[in-house]
């Protein structure tokens, strides 16, 4: 294996940017608070916001 170089930061922030990104859109048109992305880096936490996200109502739609 070789040293962590200059271009394994640059790809890892574009694959996390595309990540980030796009699921802060999602979760902000949901209702919820934009900070609730940061949720993703908290191991085991990140899952159980995933079930919670997908199951419970969202606070922009209404009585649908």
């Amino acid at each position: 294996m070789g040293s962590f170089s200059i271009w394994h930061l640059l790809a890892l922030s574009i694959f996390w940017m595309a990540v980030i990104y796009p699921l802060y859109k999602i979760i902000t048109k949901a209702g919820y608070s934009g900070w609730l992305v940061l949720v993703i880096f908290v191991p085991i936490v990140n899952l159980v916001a995933f079930w919670f996200f997908a199951f419970s109502k969202w606070p922009n739609l209404k009585d649908i």
